[in-house]
């Protein structure tokens, strides 16, 4: 038998349009996170990533969608949320380890600085 995929498709989305609109007409609506700071009352963060995209506290990613039920939270969203890291610095330019190796060292003194014994004096025999 030959099944026609596109039909099922349109089975099927026509199938969630009438799912979707009854939850509507039921005051069940649902919310995006992604972009948006970490709220406790509507996210359920379940991972932390480091990222130097987003700023700390701000949500990269959405797993399951929240719902709420008149104003009340039905379901908080599951999220990721970032965590601030610095970039990494730049390597230097070569010239200018080079140009660091020319620069000559200033001369050391050839003295040793003096340092003084203790006396037997000073130490306390017990």
């Amino acid at each position: 038998e030959v099944v026609d995929t596109a039909s099922i498709v349109q089975g099927v989305e026509m199938v969630l349009r009438q799912f979707s609109s009854t939850l509507e007409r039921h005051d069940v609506r649902g919310f995006t996170s992604v972009g948006e700071r970490f709220d406790p009352q509507r996210h359920e963060a379940f991972q932390q990533i480091p990222t130097t995209e987003f700023d700390t506290g701000t949500v990269m990613q959405e797993f399951e969608r929240g719902y709420f039920y008149h104003e009340r939270l039905l379901r908080p969203a599951k999220v990721i949320v970032a965590r601030r890291i610095d970039p990494p610095a730049a390597p230097e330019p070569e010239d200018a380890e080079i140009e660091d190796a020319q620069v000559e060292a200033p001369e050391a003194s050839t003295s040793a600085p003096e340092v003084e014994a203790d006396s037997p004096e000073e130490t306390d025999e017990a």
